[in-house]
């Protein structure tokens, strides 16, 4: 099939079928899977290499899958240098604290940090009601 072909209805039913063994293959434990797949692909040897390639595709570790965000950053950071100054401009400038005012929003807490912002729980006294206030590098607090 070419890139922008639409997929013929026997390609469908293809994939549904291979997806659905892969599905229950995933499920048996590891020591029933051959035997699993002599009696679900029949003889259909290329049926049976296709889950064959998926499940082994599944069982194997993926490093940038399985690391959490600050893994991932530590290692572009220490790759490419990339994040470096903007973390040390991030770090050298006051943080917003909690109890601090502007207006009628008193600052609570941190809720997180983007690449630009980083964004705090305030309460509004004003309309007695929780709000999140967006700080951006070198700008101002807002809603």
């Amino acid at each position: 099939m070419l890139m922008g072909e639409r997929p013929r209805d026997d390609e469908i039913a293809r994939w549904r079928r291979v997806r659905a063994l892969f599905d229950e293959a995933v499920q048996q434990p590891e020591s029933a899977r051959s035997a699993f797949l002599d009696v679900s692909c029949g003889g259909d040897r290329t049926l049976r290499g296709e889950i064959e390639a998926l499940l082994q595709a599944d069982a194997t570790s993926h490093p940038v899958l399985d690391a959490t965000p600050d893994t991932l950053a530590d290692a572009i950071r220490s790759t490419t240098g990339v994040g470096g100054a903007r973390d040390a401009l991030r770090a050298s400038r006051p943080l917003v604290s909690p109890g601090e005012r502007f207006g009628s929003y008193e600052v609570e807490r941190v809720l997180g940090h983007g690449g630009m912002a980083t964004v705090y729980l305030a309460h509004d006294r004003k309309h007695a009601r929780h709000v999140a206030l967006r700080h951006h590098e070198g700008g101002e607090l807002g809603q």
